[in-house]
């Protein structure tokens, strides 16, 4: 094992198309307690995710960035939705697509389904969807990203 750069984070992920293969990008959720590793101590008071996090994976350098640091916004488990080739308009380069995630904002009391251009994080959600006040994301939310059309799965009303 080899540390990926200095950037402390959970919740890896990459595009799933790249599962076994040699990958170049991967993304994480940044820890917006520790920060940097340069800064760890342990026990960790506790982890609040502030930053989705693009990484090269050959070198560890953090090619993009959606940073919330300050924002009141706590970030969750990131997934990527890869952007379909045949009549979705995807190029079927290994950063196009989407990260999906929940984000909580505490100062507002509201949370989000939050929509990220995995070629383009710095440039912000796509779309922030609000979540209806009586379904409040909890903290320490995990998740998975399954395709309707790829499993067979069918959902009442959606087409």
């Amino acid at each position: 094992e080899t540390r990926l750069g200095a950037v402390a984070g959970e919740f890896p992920c990459i595009n799933p198309n790249f599962v076994g293969r040699k990958a170049e990008f991967g993304y994480i959720a940044r820890d917006g307690l520790l920060g940097s590793l340069q800064q760890w101590q342990y026990p960790p008071i506790g982890i609040t995710y502030d930053a989705i996090v693009k990484h090269e994976l050959a070198t560890g350098e953090v090619v993009d960035t959606w940073d919330c640091s300050g924002s009141g916004l706590h970030l969750f488990e990131p997934q990527f939705v890869p952007r379909e080739e045949e009549d979705g308009g995807g190029s079927g380069k290994e950063d196009d697509g989407f990260l999906v995630l929940f984000a909580t904002d505490a100062k507002r009391d509201k949370s989000f389904f939050v929509i990220l251009d995995a070629s383009d994080l710095a440039s912000g959600p796509a779309a922030m969807i609000e979540v209806p006040q009586s379904q409040k994301v909890c903290s320490g939310l995990h998740g998975c990203w399954i395709p309707l059309a790829k499993n067979g799965l069918k959902m009442e009303g959606a087409t």
